[in-house]
C-alpha cells in the first residue's frame, strides 16, 4: 500500500476521531446516508444507546471529506498496539476519491501494523485496487454478512427503491402472506426512472396477477433471486415473460449486513 502515499491526485484529507457517545450519533449519520446506495445494508433502528458498547473495545473511526469538506467516506478501526494488526471493522465510501483517501491513510500506519485486516463486501475486488497489493483473501465474517434474512413487512413500502431497469416495465402479482394480512392482495410492480412504484392492482390488473408468497417477493427483493426457481420452492408461479421482467428489474445481488446480531 506504500506506493499510494506518493499519488498526488489523491486530493482531500483524513480526520481521525475516537468512537465515543459524544460522536457517535455523527458517525452513525454517516452510515445511515450509505445505507441508502447499498443494497440490503442493515441499520438497526432505535438502537443507538447500544451502539456505545463498541466502545469498551477502544475502536476509532476516520472521515474522509474531498476538497471543500463535504465527507465521501468513513472507516472504522481498532489498533491493540505497535505492530499489532490494524482490524478495519467498516470502510464504506461514497465514491473513488472516498476509497482512495481511506486507503492513504491505512498505508500511512505500516510503520506500526503488523497487517491490515480489512472486511470486504460482496462484489469488492481490492486486488483491482492497489497493483501488487499481495493480498490474503479468507473466508471470515463475510459467510454471515452476505447470507442474511429479509422479510418484507408492508409491500407498499417498497415504492422507492432502486431498480436494475430504467426502462418502463411492470409486473402484477397476488401476493400471499399468512402473517400480515394487509399484503394479501394483487400489487402492480412497476419500475420507472430506475425506482419502484408499487400500486394495488386495479380489476383489469388483478386478471394479470400470477400466485406470489411473501417468501417469493422477499428474496426477489433481497437477494435477486431467479424467478425461475420459485415454483420449485413453492413460492410462485410466473410466467416465463413475468421471469424476465422480474430479473431485469431485480438482477442478483448480495445484501450486506452491517450491524452485528
Amino acid at each position: 500500500m506504500s506506493p499510494l502515499l506518493q499519488q498526488k491526485n489523491i486530493v482531500g484529507e483524513v480526520v481521525r476521531k475516537e468512537l465515543n457517545e459524544a460522536n457517535i450519533n455523527e458517525y452513525y449519520s454517516l452510515v445511515e446516508e450509505y445505507q441508502k446506495s447499498k443494497h440490503g445494508f442493515v441499520v438497526s433502528q432505535g438502537s443507538k444507546r447500544n451502539r456505545i458498547t463498541w466502545l469498551v473495545e477502544r475502536y476509532w473511526y476516520a472521515v474522509a471529506y474531498d476538497a471543500k469538506k463535504k465527507a465521501v467516506g468513513v472507516i472504522v478501526y481498532l489498533m491493540n498496539g505497535l505492530f499489532s494488526p490494524l482490524k478495519v471493522r467498516s470502510l464504506l465510501y461514497f465514491n473513488s476519491l472516498g476509497k482512495y483517501l481511506l486507503l492513504q491513510y491505512l498505508a500511512l500506519h505500516i510503520d506500526q501494523v503488523s497487517e491490515i485486516q480489512l472486511q470486504l463486501m460482496p462484489g469488492e475486488l481490492i486486488e483491482t485496487w492497489i497493483t501488487d497489493s499481495y493480498c490474503k483473501l479468507e473466508d471470515g465474517l463475510a459467510p454471515s454478512h452476505t447470507g442474511g434474512m429479509g422479510r418484507v413487512i408492508i409491500v407498499e413500502k417498497l415504492s422507492g427503491m432502486k431498480v436494475g431497469s430504467k426502462d418502463e416495465m411492470q409486473f402484477a402479482a397476488n401476493i400471499q402472506d399468512p402473517m400480515c394480512s394487509w399484503n394479501n392482495k394483487a400489487f402492480v410492480f412497476k419500475s420507472k426512472n430506475g425506482l419502484l412504484q408499487v400500486s394495488v392492482a386495479s380489476e383489469a390488473e388483478k386478471t394479470k396477477a400470477f400466485l406470489l408468497t411473501i417468501e417469493g417477493l422477499s428474496t426477489i427483493v433481497y437477494n435477486g433471486m431467479k424467478p425461475s426457481d420459485l415454483e420449485f420452492r413453492g413460492w410462485g408461479n410466473p410466467s416465463v415473460n413475468d421471469q424476465e421482467i422480474i430479473e431485469e428489474m431485480f438482477p442478483p445481488a448480495s445484501p450486506y449486513l452491517f450491524e452485528f446480531f
